[in-house]
């Protein structure tokens, strides 16, 4: 009946709908096979309004091939906006899924629990043979999964699905619930419960539903609760045999009513009348018996895996482990306490009806159709490695900026190089095609085959959302290469985002000549590149790119954040690092790596600092040579160097920033450092090695700061000696502002990916700006 009702539901809220199914119709003089089924679906609210399609019952041959099926399918599926096929294992449902592919029509798959380990386990030889036969291109070809709850979500995600999944719960209807029946009605037809409470139990009787651990749990706790029975009610689905065994063997026959099975408004009397509700199954998509328990005000005790979470979130039961223990522990909570367990059946009845009535989740499905349904948009996907600030930052501005484009951001891994506390907003559409997967080791060989098989993976998804570009961040593993070159045999515009520069170019010998092979090859077949930079300009130009074939598209930080800090967080991190006010400060923001040479900045700090008693050091960041640097620091000049270690919390950072007066990198390697964009945009005075990418826009000598050579030490302190200069400071602070807008204006990463797919024939709502480089 989810059908049913959700497509009734959707239908009153103006959609036209169409449901397919395998059926009867009326014959030939009009009588109708389906009386009783027909008359259950016209007492759905809405159901008139719905177009029902009924294919002639399949017999051995329509069951294997669904030929039938895919006739009707054929004509139909051209003519909708979106499919939404619920279930797996049913060739209809495969028609269905090939006959949306081939019309190129997108399409949800709400799997109904048939895609977690524990389905998958049961005839898996099957299932491997069915989804070599249709049902992976099924599965994989969804352009959403339809989860019904966060369980089944995380369960298609370990399935292996790369794409978005909603959580589109199941619902009740509280009209049919309400007004609940009569307190008492159902004990007056068991006398045997007059004046005793009992434990409700509503569904199946089959083996998942987990009988064996309530019998087990009920025996735990009927001594201590002599006035307690245990009503089973539901159709025996194979399970009834075994449970009446396994209670008479613990003696509890006599306090244990198994009803059979009640329909309608009948199955709510027991739960009304019940202690609580208990369902402890080992596997549930969507428990609708526990949704139904809640909605009668009823408290429930379910495990971990029935798919509502929120009963315990809400405080409207309890979710527990799935063992005899655990359900006996939280059985024994909600009888020895009656109105702590009635206040949760009030909290339950409320998350019912804030969250699954059929109205609500048919808004819910109607945003996932909406989220799929490109309205003439463009789609462009978006390949990077790892969900960063800055990253996102620049991602955000894409989705709100560019309303004529649907954006895809691709992260091939979750582990970065930092802890960072990334949280990717829904509205960049976020894809992890690297669950749990680092980022530092993917160019390393033992991990290509892996590398190269997500290639594939992502290629697949680029296909199945017919995106109109792609841009591809790096090109240092077979996954990316594969990707490249994928598009551009299928014809899909795909740009080179990268932030290599021509200052940090040191490779030799046969890694130089591998290396030339390959990004020549690269640049040959990319529809453009998207430097970070000048320098990045130059690096590609030297291995033949087209500088008209060139846009910026810079990291950077958000604006926000950086531009102002919160007093708040200002005298936070006074305090938290003994930042004491009316001191100066020159900050390095980084990980504590060779290539940093944070042991450059505090040698020469600690060589000028009785020339600059007023000025202290702040080394924001972590990394391998923690111990060593700090061993570094003599200790006449201990109490003079700040340590924060690595922060997440890009509000915090800006706070350090802006009680600092100079920002110094140091590094002997660096393609770009947004930390170089964000001191900047902090208005701090800037004291840079000149292999920094960003330096070259960020870091104009003589007015907002000075550029060094990190391999000679001398220029380090000189430089150093310079930006703390108290005569100047406060004008190269003052400059780093206007640097950083004038910088903002050139280096729009939002208008170098509008022009770059202008160039590609991909007309946004602004006109492409052209950018050339010096």
């Amino acid at each position: 009946m989810v059908i049913s009702r959700l497509s009734a539901v959707q239908a009153l809220l103006g959609l036209e709908i169409h449901v397919l199914c395998y059926g009867v119709g009326p014959d030939s003089a009009g009588k109708d096979p389906n009386p009783e089924i027909n008359q259950k679906l016209s007492e759905i609210p809405g159901w008139d309004k719905v177009h029902l399609h009924r294919i002639a019952p399949p017999d051995r041959a329509e069951w294997y091939t669904a030929r039938k099926a895919s006739k009707e399918l054929g004509a139909l599926v051209p003519t909708f906006d979106v499919v939404h096929i619920h279930g797996m294992w049913d060739p209809i449902l495969r028609a269905a899924a090939a006959a949306a592919r081939h019309a190129k029509v997108p399409y949800v798959l709400a799997p109904h629990g048939m895609l977690d380990a524990w389905a998958l386990s049961e005839k898996p030889l099957k299932k491997k043979i069915a989804f070599a036969m249709g049902y992976s291109a099924m599965a994989h070809g969804a352009s959403l999964m339809h989860a019904a709850s966060r369980f089944e979500s995380e369960s298609i995600a370990k399935f292996g699905y790369r794409g978005p999944i909603e959580i589109i719960p199941n619902g009740v209807s509280l009209e049919e619930i309400d007004p609940l029946p009569p307190s008492g009605s159902f004990r007056a037809q068991y006398p045997k419960l007059a004046g005793r409470r009992f434990i409700c139990f509503l569904s199946r009787l089959h083996a998942v539903k987990g009988l064996d651990l309530l019998a087990d749990a009920f025996a735990l706790v009927a001594s201590k609760h002599p006035d307690v029975d245990l009503v089973v009610v539901g159709p025996d689905f194979g399970a009834r045999a075994a449970f009446e065994s396994q209670i008479a063997t613990l003696g509890l026959t006599d306090r244990v009513i198994l009803t059979g099975s009640l329909w309608g408004r009948e199955r709510f009397k027991p739960i009304v009348d019940s202690a609580c509700f208990c369902l402890p199954s080992e596997h549930e998509s969507f428990g609708i018996a526990i949704c139904e328990a809640m909605a009668c005000g009823t408290p429930v005790v379910i495990t971990e895996n029935c798919g509502l979470r929120e009963a315990g979130e809400s405080g409207g039961g309890l979710v527990v482990k799935r063992d005899a223990p655990s359900i006996a522990a939280a059985l024994d909570f909600m009888l020895s306490n009656p109105a702590e367990a009635r206040a949760m059946g009030v909290k339950a009845r409320n998350l019912v009806e804030s969250q699954f009535t059929w109205p609500i989740v048919a808004g819910v499905s109607l945003n996932a159709y909406k989220s799929i349904h490109r309205d003439g948009r463009k789609v462009l996907a978006m390949i990077a490695n790892v969900q960063t600030p800055y990253r996102l930052a620049t991602h955000q501005r894409l989705a709100r900026e560019l309303k004529d484009v649907h954006l895809w951001s691709i992260f091939t891994h979750d582990i970065a190089d930092q802890a960072w506390d990334t949280h990717a907003e829904k509205e960049i559409n976020p894809l992890s095609f690297g669950p749990g997967e680092d980022c530092t080791v993917a160019e390393k060989p033992r991990n290509w085959p892996r590398e190269f098989a997500k290639g594939g993976e992502i290629m697949r998804f680029i296909r199945r959302e017919r995106a109109d570009a792609v841009i591809v961040s790096g090109y240092n593993d077979p996954g990316r290469l594969r990707v490249i070159f994928s598009c551009w045999l299928k014809g899909i515009p795909v740009f080179l985002a990268g932030d290599s520069n021509i200052r940090a170019n040191k490779v030799r010998g046969f890694r130089k000549f591998a290396k030339n092979i390959v990004i020549r090859s690269v640049l040959k077949i990319v529809s453009g590149v998207l430097p970070f930079g000048a320098n990045g300009a130059y690096y590609f130009t030297s291995y033949g790119a087209r500088k008209d074939k060139m846009w910026y598209f810079p990291a950077e930080p958000d604006h926000a954040i950086f531009s102002k800090a919160d007093p708040a967080r200002i005298a936070q991190v006074r305090s938290e690092y003994g930042l004491s006010e009316g001191r100066r400060r020159v900050v390095f923001c980084g990980r504590l790596a060779q290539a940093k040479r944070v042991d450059l900045l505090i040698d020469s700090f600690v060589q000028i600092m009785n020339q600059r008693p007023e000025w202290d050091l702040v080394i924001v960041g972590a990394g391998p040579l923690h111990d060593d640097l700090h061993r570094r620091v003599p200790p006449h000049a201990q109490s003079r160097v700040r340590w924060t270690g690595f922060i997440s919390d890009p509000h915090k950072v800006s706070a350090i920033y802006h009680v600092s007066d100079t920002f110094s990198l140091p590094s002997e390697f660096e393609p770009w450092a947004v930390v170089v964009n964000e001191a900047v945009v902090a208005g701090l005075a800037m004291c840079v090695s000149d292999v920094v990418g960003a330096a070259r826009e960020l870091v104009i000598e003589g007015q907002n700061g000075c550029l060094f050579d990190s391999a000679t030490p001398s220029t380090v302190t000189a430089a150093l000696l310079k930006c703390t200069d108290t005569t100047t400071i406060d004008a190269m602070k003052k400059a780093s502002l206007r640097i950083a807008a004038e910088w903002r204006e050139k280096g729009d990463p939002v208008e170098g990916v509008r022009s770059a797919l202008g160039s590609a024939g991909i007309s946004l709502a602004k006109s492409v700006q052209s950018r050339t480089f010096a």
